[in-house]
């Protein structure tokens, strides 16, 4: 079973969360959801990213119940009794849940307006499959909304074997997240890498000295 984890980062913190899959992949509210600085060491940044990868879980309906949905053979309640515990699936309790982080994280953080948090916030989704731990770092478009942004510019993808040691794993997170482009993400460049960002993953590593 694949396994997800989403990372946003701005100047205050870096957030790394476990996903699930629901039919999409979504931020599951019973997996982890850590904090660290911006700056955290690459161990630390490993370790977290690690931690959430073994909450994250397939929640899915099937295919089949799915179909039998669409074409109204069941009802919603019926799918409901036969997977319960995805309330936390729905789009209202997303929208719910995605509201609620950001009041608490302007108070936390101390931020006036939405618009100062997230002005500079990066966004990386991750998949490992078993085999590779797959980074793709998200366009930023708007002040809340990353992704294509003309349906010809995709996501920044790269991977690193998933028996990377845990510095390496950190390492591919900060270099994922300076990947990112659109709104912010020159600012984060530099905060990220003061003496400029490699071109390759693999510059980065030898000028880290990490093996």
């Amino acid at each position: 079973m694949n396994k997800y984890v989403g990372i946003k980062c701005n100047e205050k913190f870096m957030r790394i969360y476990t996903c699930s899959d629901s039919g999409w992949i979504q931020q599951d509210p019973y997996g982890e959801d850590m904090y660290l600085n911006p700056l955290a060491d690459y161990k630390t940044i490993g370790e977290s990213l690690l931690k959430a990868f073994a909450k994250s879980r397939d929640v899915s309906i099937s295919e089949e119940d799915r179909q039998a949905l669409i074409d109204g053979k069941v009802t919603r309640q019926w799918i409901k009794e036969k997977y319960p515990g995805r309330e936390w699936t729905t789009p209202v309790a997303c929208a719910a849940r995605y509201q609620d982080w950001l009041q608490k994280m302007m108070k936390e953080y101390e931020y006036k307006t939405k618009t100062a948090l997230l002005k500079n916030m990066q966004h990386v989704s991750v998949e490992n499959d078993g085999k590779f731990i797959t980074f793709s770092s998200l366009y930023h478009l708007t002040t809340d909304s990353w992704g294509d942004p003309d349906g010809k510019t995709p996501s920044v993808e790269m991977r690193i074997p998933s028996t990377s040691s845990v510095k390496v794993i950190g390492a591919a997170v900060r270099y994922a997240i300076g990947n990112c482009q659109g709104k912010g993400s020159e600012f984060m460049r530099k905060l990220l890498f003061p003496d400029g960002k490699p071109d390759t993953f693999e510059e980065y590593l030898k000028q880290q000295k990490i093996d």
